[in-house]
């Protein structure tokens, strides 16, 4: 009769706990599972080759010191997989705040306790220390000081760890852990970051972290200033000294247009689109050079009256804006060339006048246009329309004043009628746009009057 010994008991436990895993969880802990039954596996060889031991006595004290030995791997690997940083706030605490971390002549955090490493925030919501993130477990707990716990149901909460800084001016970063609890819409953490950053580039505070890769581009033949997705809301003072020529800033937390810039003369394209801005200042005339200018998806809705300083600048976008109608002061650009407007609410082209005759490229797409307005016949100079997705029924006569058109988009409109007057436009080379409402006998009457132009009916 063979013998039930402990070994045998911890395999076919470990081999249940392993398939039970891996079969609960989807396949998620599958790799553990496996790792138990591997384990398992072992016990069956070492119950095996111990079997043959001289003497009963000794056979048993290699079977309880081998499982013995495992159960006491299994419990610290458990505790130790369990590691865990607490984070506890103030009672009640509301705001935005976080900790920042490898600042050096600051204070270290308190060190771990029984796999647990309590963190404790201060009442300003902001913790320094020179303790590097690296350092601690990347798994999180969180509770206020009177030991209740967060409702992150009914609270607005947002947590980020192993988050970078740039100081942009040196190759310096400041790592740290943000956080936000409830609605409070201030931005004081990412302030305090600033200026962490300005002490950290004119060297009175140093940091333990410098990034691998320089915010500024330089293998290109004009280098350039990538912060695009940083979570900046203010740019560090004396940015002015960089010296490019443009600056990538899209997709940050910008609520007001960074100043700092205004002071950089030399802008030839500035992009700041997917930024929370309300407006811009008044003072754009600085920007004696600038040629593009992307304030796509902002909340923008004040500019100054009069942009007619902007002399360079020859492309500006403004589309996801939910404008309903162009804000007048872009028409006071003098040399516009490329007007990006698509993905708005706008219904009519009524704003188009003579102001904007030197204009090439106009992105209307996406919009809630139903007609072509005749007011095109001011574009004396445009080469590109694009007025795909809209509701547009007809190509009108006037479309013949276009006589530099080389691109037309106006696919996804249910056109049914297009004007004979289109076959003015010599220049076109291309032209897409949907069949759904066309018989074939329109569709051949359009590709007899274009006869020098790709026309792809979809």
């Amino acid at each position: 009769m063979k013998r039930i010994t402990p070994l045998k008991i911890l395999g076919f436990l470990s081999v249940i706990l392993g398939l039970t895993v891996a079969i609960l969880t989807g396949g998620y802990l599958i790799i553990l599972g496996t790792c138990l039954i591997g384990f398992a596996l072992l016990l069956f060889l070492f119950d095996w080759l111990i079997k043959n031991t001289k003497t009963s006595k000794t056979f048993w004290i290699l079977q309880a010191v081998l499982s013995l030995s495992y159960i006491a791997f299994l419990t610290f690997s458990y505790l130790d997989w369990n590691k865990h940083n607490l984070i506890v706030f103030p009672n009640e605490f509301q705001g935005d705040g976080g900790i920042v971390f490898g600042i050096e002549g600051y204070p270290e955090l308190p060190e771990m306790k029984y796999w647990v490493r309590t963190i404790e925030i201060p009442s300003n919501g902001v913790l320094i220390t020179s303790t590097k993130e690296e350092e601690l477990p990347n798994n999180f707990q969180f509770q206020y000081k009177d030991g209740s716990s967060l409702d992150f149901i009914d609270s607005t909460w947002i947590f980020s760890h192993s988050t970078e800084f740039p100081c942009i001016l040196t190759s310096s970063i400041v790592k740290h852990y943000s956080f936000k609890i409830g609605n409070n819409s201030s931005s004081n953490f990412q302030e305090l970051l600033s200026n962490l950053c300005d002490s950290i580039n004119q060297g009175k505070l140093v940091t333990a972290y410098v990034s691998e890769y320089s915010p500024i581009v330089k293998e290109v033949e004009i280098p350039y200033l990538n912060l695009q997705n940083e979570g900046l809301s203010k740019l560090p003072q004396n940015i002015n000294t960089l010296q490019v020529k443009e600056i990538i800033l899209t997709g940050n937390n910008f609520t007001e247009f960074p100043t700092e810039v205004l002071s950089m003369p030399q802008l030839e394209e500035l992009l700041i689109g997917h930024n929370p801005v309300s407006k811009l200042p008044d003072n754009l005339e600085s920007f004696k050079n600038l040629k593009r200018l992307s304030i796509n998806n902002t909340q923008i809705k004040e500019f100054p009256s009069d942009l007619s300083a902007l002399e360079s600048l020859e492309t500006i976008g403004l589309d996801h804006n939910e404008f309903k109608k162009v804000p007048e002061p872009i028409l006071t650009i003098p040399n516009l060339k490329r007007l990006g407007l698509n993905n708005n609410k706008l219904t009519n082209l009524k704003f188009i006048d003579e102001r904007l005759e030197r204009l090439e490229s106009i992105y209307l797409y996406s919009n809630e246009l139903k007609q072509i307005d005749c007011e095109i016949k001011n574009l004396k100079g445009l080469k590109e329309l694009l007025v795909f997705d809209n509701e547009i029924d007809s190509i009108p006569d006037c479309i013949a004043s276009l006589t530099n058109l080389e691109r037309l988009e106006i696919w996804s409109n249910p056109i049914k009628y297009v004007s004979p007057e289109i076959q003015k436009l010599t220049k076109l080379k291309s032209m897409r746009m949907e069949k759904d409402d066309l018989t074939e006998e329109q569709m051949e009457e359009v590709r007899k009057w274009l006869p020098n132009t790709e026309i792809n009916f979809q």
